[in-house]
């Protein structure tokens, strides 16, 4: 997938690879597993702190702190402080725009 062979790919070309024509269950197996990465003691939810750890220290990436907890907020679609796969499956697959 790094066609330029630069280590790594941007969000929107990772959205849209996911959003191929593929069947509906293709896409929602590729993104649950997506969702694992983030989900990495399997509790069924991701919470802020899960979110951090991977966009800091996994992908380090140079995101505000306070853009981090919004795109968080934004995607709870219950406000729990849990993003569900269902709230994460809704933002890759645009279903819900941050």
């Amino acid at each position: 997938m790094d066609e330029d062979e630069l280590g790594g790919i941007t969000f929107e070309y990772f959205l849209a690879i996911l959003n191929q024509d593929k069947s509906k269950s293709e896409k929602k197996d590729t993104i649950r597993r997506v969702y694992r990465k983030y989900d990495k003691s399997n509790k069924g939810f991701i919470t802020l702190s899960d979110l951090r750890q991977v966009v800091y220290k996994d992908l380090k990436e140079d995101i505000d702190e306070e853009v981090l907890a919004e795109i968080f907020r934004k995607t709870d679609s219950n406000q729990d402080g849990k993003m569900t796969f269902e709230d994460f499956y809704n933002v890759m697959t645009k279903k819900v725009y941050y």
